[in-house]
């Protein structure tokens, strides 16, 4: 009898371990990406002025070196300042003639939007009347860059302004040599007026401020499926360390020159060694077959915060 008792007691011992066991699996977190932009499909197709009074030739201009006003750091030289703005020595010195040594808190002039690319959007009018315009912004410094910001101007048939966009790049690291989307809309009457141009222009381009690291990526690949294209991948914190602002940014391309459409999703904190499953939905206009995507992750190591 006693046997008996013993051997169902370790039973149901062995049973709570092992719920006990089993409740302490921590899931991997889902997230909802969030719509940037919230509309990526190119319905009515803008090509040439001629086809329809909705399209507009399209350009997209990177201006000379442009000077913009920055603000030293402390111990900060002008040697590192051309480094980090990805200039040479001569340039600074020729937008500072009468600037001497640096010192914390000293007003310089440095040139922004030198060695940043601007590629011409593609634009589509919704079925709401909003004007969507895709383009992306190519690095092409030796060094990372922060913020990118555009401006984007609407010209009437008359050749008068009809509505501006100040537009900054959501991606908030690019490194040397890669390329970041960007969006501009335009929507209500604006956008339902016939006019004959948009042209595009950058306006300023910082330095990248607080360090980042990447993301490791694994098990990354596409479902197709008619007109939705769903990039699905793994996405880990292998830093020893937490990060914060964790965010990943899909880009869908037709070609090499041509952005369909971009998700930004965002993670907020990981720990180290946590992992998160991504599964991106984009929509991808006419069956559109010849299509690549480009999955860029950033986040920021919490020692560093």
């Amino acid at each position: 009898m006693n046997y008996w008792r013993i051997t169902v007691g370790i039973g149901v011992i062995c049973l709570c371990l092992w719920l006990v066991a089993c409740a302490a699996q921590v899931p991997p977190r889902t997230l909802t990406p969030i719509d940037l932009p919230p509309i990526t499909l190119t319905l009515w197709l803008i090509a040439t002025p001629s086809l329809h009074p909705f399209m507009p030739p399209i350009t997209a201009t990177s201006l000379p070196i442009t000077p913009m006003v920055y603000q030293a750091e402390a111990g900060e030289t002008w040697e590192q300042l051309a480094q980090n703005f990805d200039t040479e020595l001569s340039v600074l010195q020729t937008l500072n003639p009468s600037q001497g040594d640096l010192g914390e808190g000293s007003v310089v002039n440095v040139p922004s939007l030198h060695g940043v690319e601007l590629h011409s959007p593609l634009c589509s009018l919704t079925i709401v009347e909003e004007l969507i315009c895709l383009g992306y912004v190519r690095n092409q410094r030796d060094t990372d860059v922060g913020e990118v910001t555009l401006r984007a101007d609407l010209y009437d048939v008359d050749g008068a302004l009809l509505s501006t966009r100040a537009v900054s790049v959501e991606q908030r690291w690019i490194p040397p040599n890669t390329d970041a989307p960007y969006r501009v809309i335009f929507e209500g009457e604006s956008a339902s007026m016939p006019y004959r141009a948009l042209v595009v222009s950058l306006e300023r381009v910082d330095p990248l401020k607080e360090p980042h690291v990447s993301l490791n990526v694994s098990n990354a690949r596409v479902e197709r499926d008619a007109d939705l294209f769903t990039v699905v991948a793994q996405v880990e914190n292998v830093q020893s360390a937490k990060v914060y602002q964790a965010r990943v940014v899909v880009t869908v391309y037709a070609g090499e020159q041509r952005v369909l459409g971009y998700r930004v999703i965002e993670f907020g904190e990981l720990a180290p060694g946590e992992w998160i499953p991504l599964r991106v939905p984009m929509g991808v206009e006419n069956g559109e077959r010849d299509v690549r995507y480009v999955l860029h992750t950033e986040a920021q190591v919490e020692n560093d915060h």
